[in-house]
């Protein structure tokens, strides 16, 4: 072998030890990152539970804002079969903000806050039930417990 190319085996020798070296580099600080961000995304919940009013309502037209059938004060799109609250606004302060979960104690389904009340309600909830007018009759208005989390703050 003659001496150039004994060089430029050498230098090739250093450049794939020098792009193992990176790659290695690079792996470690991107687990380094991810541990990081696994940690940061690790919220703490407070969790909540309270007695409220409810009452349940349906996609009619006279239950809903003039002209927009199904749309809430949010901006989200109801349809028939989605589990959706409205909460009253003094509920909002303690948490149940929109997209929260919400579990009610005798339903079996966990619940999502698409929509708020008139500020003259308080305490309170609607439990959106899509186009079953009967069931919503059926529910009428009564006294249950809610149970929900919301982040702590930092």
């Amino acid at each position: 072998m003659t001496k150039k190319h004994s060089a430029i085996l050498g230098i090739l020798l250093l450049a794939v030890l020098l792009v193992a070296n990176n790659s290695s580099a690079a792996t470690n600080q991107s687990q380094s990152q991810s541990q990081k961000n696994k940690h940061k995304h690790k919220r703490k919940y407070k969790q909540h539970t309270l007695v409220v009013t409810s009452t349940a309502y349906t996609m009619r037209v006279e239950e809903t804002k003039k002209g927009h059938v199904g749309l809430t004060a949010w901006g989200d799109q109801l349809k028939p079969g989605m589990k959706s609250l409205s909460v009253s606004r003094d509920l909002i302060r303690l948490g149940l903000d929109h997209g929260t979960q919400v579990r009610i104690e005798g339903l079996p389904s966990v619940y999502i806050v698409r929509d708020k009340m008139n500020k003259r309600w308080k305490k309170k909830i609607d439990i959106f039930m899509g186009n079953d007018v009967a069931a919503t009759r059926k529910w009428g208005k009564r006294q249950v417990t809610i149970h929900w989390q919301s982040p702590l703050k930092k």
